[in-house]
């Protein structure tokens, strides 16, 4: 930003000198490291929840299958409609 007079305000990175901005960045990789590895753990969570959720439905889709096997051109009917 310019004033009137020509001069350039101070933006907050001009008021860090180098070493504060090197340890800031610092800071904030090991904060976003420690997201990560949080991210990483819900993700096997996740996994783990979605696995056994997937071994419940098996017998549904088992019996759901069976059913629209039964039903004469039940996914032409599905697919024109």
């Amino acid at each position: 930003m310019v004033s009137i007079r020509g001069k350039k305000s101070r933006t907050d990175a001009d008021r860090f000198d180098q070493g504060d901005l090197i340890i800031a960045m610092e800071k904030l990789q090991e904060v976003q490291d420690e997201l990560e590895k949080i991210n990483e753990e819900a993700n096997r969570e996740i996994l783990k929840i979605e696995e056994k959720y997937n071994k419940v439905k098996e017998p549904v889709y088992a019996r759901r299958d069976k059913i629209i096997s039964s039903i004469p051109d039940f996914w032409l009917t599905a697919v024109s409609n």
